[in-house]
């Protein structure tokens, strides 16, 4: 029986289009050592590697193996051994439908760079993986209780895509997204949207959507950002195979004027009373230099 016969859930139905405002057209921008471009590439070679190995089987229809091998299955959740299934699955994507990959990889494209340059590279990859094994686990276990059949599997980057949408709409509530392309709206307003969608979607138990995979993520996203969680306190960087990448942070400067007045007067005092002291011939040729600076301001503040 080729996967074509078979029953499996996917995700493809991610309304959220492209964005504007806020901290969004950064993604434009983005890295070449970008994460979520790292990610993408991955997702493509693997579709195209699953295209290129499709044997025939003994019913005349091509196999396609290393997607049946990524995918999580009925009985991934009894079987320790094959436990990266619960991973591997999330960059899996059903070679029959292009869009399954193609809207993926595109909303992932628009709101990851996003949310890679608030969490930083290291902790986006772990946010990202992280998501995609708590979907993949929601999923087994749901088959697993509810007795899935042995022909249905659970493929896709859902858990991961919607757990950066998710984080993004927290981040910035106020950005403006267009749904299709079209309907600018709040990212807040289209995230909510879009989580009473899956509500009811997994509430009614049709069609093949994931939709606990899309929650789960979800969900793990709303926790992330509420309980403010560092998944590098528990999960090293080496593990997830990253270089630590110093950030560079910008140098910022308040400008207090009056601060720095009162700052000024009390050195000049300081230096006056050394004079009075120790005559002019004590002063090191800093002080001098501040002397100049200080006697040319004040004369600019009388207008002389």
């Amino acid at each position: 029986m080729g996967l074509y016969d078979r029953e499996y859930t996917r995700h493809g139905e991610s309304d959220f289009g492209s964005g504007t405002g806020g901290g969004f057209g950064s993604t434009l921008g983005a890295s070449k050592r970008s994460i979520t471009t790292i990610l993408i590439v991955i997702n493509v070679a693997a579709y195209l590697l699953n295209l290129l190995f499709r044997p025939i089987g003994e019913d005349g229809q091509r196999i396609s193996v290393l997607l049946e091998w990524m995918a999580v299955h009925p009985d991934t959740l009894t079987r320790p051994w094959m436990w990266w299934q619960f991973l591997t699955y999330g960059f899996a994507h059903n070679d029959g439908d292009i869009m399954h990959l193609g809207v993926n990889m595109l909303v992932l494209f628009f709101f990851g760079n996003t949310v890679e340059q608030q969490l930083g590279r290291n902790e986006f990859l772990r946010f990202y993986l992280v998501a995609i094994v708590i979907g993949g686990l929601v999923w087994g276990i749901r088959a697993a209780v509810m007795d899935f059949g042995p022909n249905t599997l659970v493929i896709g980057a859902s858990g991961g895509v919607q757990a950066v949408t998710i984080l993004f709409a927290f981040l910035f509530p106020h950005a403006t997204i267009l749904l299709f392309f079209v309907v600018p709206v709040k990212a807040w307003m289209a995230a909510v949207g879009f989580a009473v969608i899956n509500v009811l979607g997994a509430l009614s138990g049709e069609g093949t959507t994931a939709y606990d995979v899309h929650l789960a993520g979800m969900g793990f996203a709303a926790v992330y950002f509420l309980q403010k969680l560092n998944l590098g306190r528990w999960i090293p960087a080496w593990l997830t195979g990253l270089p630590s990448v110093p950030r560079r942070r910008p140098h910022l400067r308040l400008h207090d004027p009056d601060k720095q007045a009162k700052k000024n007067e009390a050195e000049a005092d300081r230096i006056l009373e050394k004079i009075h002291r120790e005559g002019e011939a004590g002063l090191t040729r800093g002080e001098r230099k501040f002397m100049e600076k200080y006697s040319r301001q004040k004369r600019a503040q009388r207008g002389d």
